[in-house]
């Protein structure tokens, strides 16, 4: 059983000059994983944030980023003795090994690659989460092929088209989605 749980909820303001992105917790057998530790206006908040949840950056022992853009990665360096997984490595200490698609972090929480935005993007999926009361067990899905629920295109992204078919594979596999820069939305249509 797993848990998700938006640290941060990221956002974009007047023409992309002010973001934060989503920084969200993913807590499976075990494992605590953070996503996307990127920009904010002060690392204390993600600390903050997580000392709500009586964690430290030693207790994370996974990152996983969407992608290699800064405001999603800024901060990865709080978590010095983390794993990281991006759309096709994992990097721990000096070593460097493919993962990639398809990759189980944990038996519940999956990378798939998912093009678009950049070539390099990639989705976490995770499944039977059990802390969303809409629905448990559930399946959900970060990633950054949507900014937010209500923006529906990407005027940085690097193949729209990819990126269609990239939201099509996840809408298929989720049933909440947690956006790049957004709150939590339900998948409304399958």
């Amino acid at each position: 059983m797993s848990k998700v749980t938006i640290l941060l909820e990221g956002y974009v303001r007047g023409d992309g000059e002010t973001v934060q992105a989503t920084v969200t917790l993913v807590q499976d057998n075990g494992h605590n994983i953070i996503v996307d530790p990127g920009m904010t206006h002060d690392p204390r908040a993600i600390t903050d944030a997580l000392s709500k949840h009586d964690l430290r950056p030693d207790g994370i022992d996974t990152i996983f980023i969407t992608h290699h853009h800064p405001d999603h990665t800024r901060y990865m360096g709080l978590f010095q003795g983390a794993r990281l997984y991006d759309y096709a490595s994992m990097y721990a200490s000096d070593k460097w090994l493919d993962s990639g698609d398809g990759y189980a972090i944990t038996s519940d929480v999956k990378i798939m690659h998912t093009p678009g935005h950049t070539s390099e993007d990639a989705t976490l999926i995770i499944t039977n989460v059990t802390n969303i009361p809409e629905k448990s067990p559930c399946t959900v899905a970060i990633c950054h092929l949507w900014w937010c629920e209500d923006k529906d295109d990407d005027p940085t992204a690097e193949n729209m088209e990819q990126l269609r078919e990239s939201r099509k594979k996840v809408i298929a596999a989720a049933d909440y989605i947690i956006p790049g820069h957004g709150g939590m939305f339900a998948v409304k249509d399958k």
